[in-house]
């Protein structure tokens, strides 16, 4: 697989970043060029883009692969529903169209499914997860040096 079937796409990694996403913790980086286009690029090879292209690397943005989500996504998470407390259990699936769907579901009826996030990359769709999480509280960061 190409890193960009891998890696999250630019705008949810800059959401990531915005949410205090560690900047430092991935191997793949979106870094954007003086007056050139955004590029993926694995982190270690961040300078030797930067003597090929001949021009000043402007930004550097996190862009996570699929197992470095994985590792950040709890495996249940307690929700509010109706006033009553229920523990979530995070499911990650590929389904027969082709979506890869991240989602929690009821721990006791896995029929009840509470939240749903779904891509045709999974990078994307466990970013979605994550951002989701994030915002709701179920997800903090303590520093850059993760």
């Amino acid at each position: 697989m190409q890193l960009g079937e891998l890696a999250t796409n630019r705008e949810l990694c800059e959401r990531l970043e915005q949410l205090g996403f560690p900047q430092n913790s991935s191997l793949a980086c979106w870094v954007y060029v003086e007056d050139g286009p955004w590029v993926l690029v694995y982190r270690d090879r961040i300078n030797y883009l930067e003597k090929q292209l001949k021009a000043k690397i402007v930004k550097i943005i996190a862009a996570p692969l699929e197992g470095e989500l994985l590792d950040r996504i709890p495996f249940s998470i307690i929700v509010d529903v109706y006033g009553d407390k229920t523990s979530l259990m995070f499911h990650f699936v590929k389904m027969a169209t082709n979506f890869y769907c991240a989602s929690y579901v009821n721990a006791t009826n896995y029929n009840d499914l509470y939240f749903l996030f779904k891509s045709k990359r999974p990078a994307n769709a466990l970013t979605r997860a994550t951002i989701w999480l994030i915002e709701n509280g179920h997800v903090k960061f303590d520093s850059e040096v993760e």
